[in-house]
């Protein structure tokens, strides 16, 4: 499998284990500055197992291309309604379910231009939560530019041409009761997003975090990481109810028991991580905000307030059909 990509070659800037090192330790700095002395030996602990997940392999993520049957384009169009613990594409022909993860993995590279093959079912692989296991294959594939000119099939060629990010000049905002999803207007690309979870699951309480895609640490180290959360017990069995997690959650969503978490040596983000996987989620739904082979995130700052799977895509559907039709 080749992945090909418009904006530039990260492979040069994360070859090199010393250079990763010192971005982990520079990383890990600002995320722990504000902690209190007593979490000192749970913070070195919590980066050296960080250090390692950076750097596992997960060798079953890259599948050799065969054949092509059933391809099914990723974007907004072909979600299916009413998503609740993922998103799923659907052609009326296929349907491919749970893709934020894997979409989010592939924007965090600025990945526009690739095939993915799936054997075994129609599910992308949970993992471990999160979309690390991702990024991590994707690096070590390595990204390359798109040729000159793109064989599209049947002898033709299709010119390569220049990607470009959507913007607006204009504010906007889709909401449902207290929860919200804005645009502002900018020119750098920025999400902030909020959860208060308070009342449920005290543990997970307010959490506010913003992520600059040209500012910040890279994505691989501020936001791949964040894993799923479930509120409650109650919320999971609901899930169970409704047919989510047949196969089990272990190692792959961090569980919030009112004022601690059913495994806290698995929590990779001290007061942020919840905060931090909804602007992973965030980030694969803008993935699907394709357009003539232009799209991912648009320019402009992005905030969101307990958002919802299905806000999220009413949000891009609007922004679509608003600024760029």
């Amino acid at each position: 499998m080749e992945f090909f990509n418009n904006q530039g070659d990260i492979k040069k800037t994360y070859l090199g284990k010393d250079k990763n090192y010192l971005e982990l330790q520079n990383s890990f700095k600002s995320r722990n500055k504000n902690y209190y002395k007593s979490n000192f030996y749970h913070i070195n602990e919590l980066k050296k197992r960080n250090f390692n997940l950076f750097y596992e392999n997960v060798n079953s993520l890259i599948i050799p291309l065969n054949e092509r049957t059933n391809l099914l384009s990723a974007q907004i169009e072909n979600v299916k309604k009413n998503p609740y613990y993922y998103i799923s594409l659907s052609d009326k022909i296929s349907e491919i379910k749970g893709v934020e993860h894997l979409m989010s993995s592939l924007e965090g590279c600025s990945i526009d231009n690739c095939e993915i093959i799936l054997k075994g079912g129609n599910e992308i692989p949970i993992l471990e939560g999160s979309s690390i296991g991702f990024i991590n294959e994707v690096i070590k594939a390595g990204i390359m530019y798109s040729s000159d000119n793109i064989f599209v099939g049947d002898k033709t060629y299709q010119k390569r041409r220049r990607k470009f990010r959507f913007s607006s000049d204009k504010a906007f905002a889709v909401n449902h009761n207290e929860s919200f999803i804005s645009y502002y207007p900018d020119t750098t690309t920025k999400i902030t997003v909020g959860v208060d979870m308070g009342r449920v699951a005290p543990i997970i309480g307010k959490q506010w975090f913003s992520f600059d895609m040209y500012e910040d640490d890279h994505y691989r180290w501020e936001i791949a990481p964040a894993r799923m959360y479930i509120s409650s017990l109650e919320e999971l069995y609901l899930a169970n109810d409704l047919g989510y997690f047949k196969n089990g959650i272990n190692n792959c969503v961090n569980i919030a028991c009112k004022s601690s978490w059913n495994q806290f040596n698995d929590i990779r983000f001290f007061n942020s991580e919840c905060a931090r996987h909804e602007i992973l989620d965030i980030i694969g739904c803008l993935k699907l905000l394709t357009y003539n082979g232009n799209g991912g995130i648009p320019y402009g700052h992005i905030i969101a307030y307990k958002p919802s799977l299905s806000m999220v895509i009413r949000f891009i559907k609007t922004f679509k059909e608003s600024f760029i039709y």
